[in-house]
């Protein structure tokens, strides 16, 4: 896909990014940052949306790991500054509800 995980054919302007975790999602702030935000920056040229499915509920701001360098409290300003920049919305789930969530984000149910 140009950007993002899913979408539907018929609104292909807007995507659901999917994130196993917030581990998975702090390599997009840091390591992965650039590559994330240029994703980021195509979508809106196009005028586009993205959702980014996170698939834990721990609040982000309350996130840390052993394995990642980057904090909750970090990342959380690192959302709010491209939900500023970019049609952008998070929304947290369950591992179980994802498939679920991301048809209702797509419209399908």
């Amino acid at each position: 896909m140009y950007v993002g995980d899913y979408c539907e054919y018929s609104k292909p302007l807007l995507v659901v990014e999917r994130k196993a975790s917030w581990l998975e999602f702090a390599g997009n702030c840091g390591q992965n940052h650039a590559r994330f935000k240029a994703e980021l920056e195509r979508l809106n040229a196009i005028g586009g949306r993205m959702v980014i499915l996170i698939e834990e509920l721990t609040p982000v701001e309350n996130w840390q790991h052993r394995r990642s360098q980057m904090s909750g409290v970090v990342m959380k300003k690192i959302i709010d500054r491209w939900k500023e920049e970019y049609n952008l919305e998070l929304v947290q789930c369950t591992k179980n509800e994802s498939g679920k969530k991301i048809l209702e984000i797509l419209g399908e149910q």
